[in-house]
């Protein structure tokens, strides 16, 4: 740009130096400010990557597109068009952005399990 301002300039009243330097300053600034908002712009995208890794496993409610009310079983989370998306059980696909609410899933089976009525728990011995 300014080679092309330097090749064009009226040769009777040529830019100054000064105004060349200031020229520079601000196209200097400019990257920098551009560099500055693509560095933000890609951590708020991995903040919001994690935040949503975090929703794995809860139920969660959001409007899709259309504003209609969906929601589900948070399976997945991808990201697409630089937006976070989760991916439901029931196969729907909300926009992190859209949530509105967030609750715990369904309890697993994996927790510790209590002896059925009628039955003596057997008793572990430790070291031995």
């Amino acid at each position: 740009m300014m080679v092309t301002q330097l090749q064009n300039q009226d040769p009777l009243q040529p830019t100054s130096n000064q105004d060349l330097l200031a020229q520079m300053s601000q196209i200097g600034q400019l990257q920098s400010q551009t560099q500055l908002t693509t560095s933000l712009q890609s951590m708020v995208l991995q903040n919001s990557l994690g935040a949503a890794g975090n929703l794995i496993g809860k139920m969660v409610q959001g409007q899709d597109d259309t504003g209609a009310q969906i929601s589900g079983l948070v399976n997945s989370v991808h990201v697409e068009n630089n937006s976070v998306f989760l991916e439901l059980d029931n196969g729907s696909s909300l926009d992190m952005s859209k949530v509105t609410s967030i609750a715990n899933g369904p309890a697993s089976s994996t927790g510790p399990s209590t002896p059925s009525a009628g039955t003596t728990p057997t008793p572990v011995i430790a070291g031995g």
